[in-house]
């Protein structure tokens, strides 16, 4: 039963890896998806520019 409830999990995490590949593909600009990104951790925004603020 275990293994069952793991494999369902880890089948999830790959649902939501493949649909932040699509949210990647249809916004591939860096500044885009940092937007998005920041929003998502708008909970500690600091931290969350610190760490998506890659370019100049």
């Amino acid at each position: 039963m275990a293994e069952a409830m793991r494999v369902a999990e880890v089948s999830v995490v790959g649902l939501r890896w493949r649909e932040l590949d699509l949210v990647a593909a249809s916004f591939p600009s860096p500044q885009t998806f940092s937007l998005i990104a920041q929003t998502s951790l708008s909970s500690c925004p600091a931290k969350a520019s610190r760490w998506w603020r890659v370019g100049p």
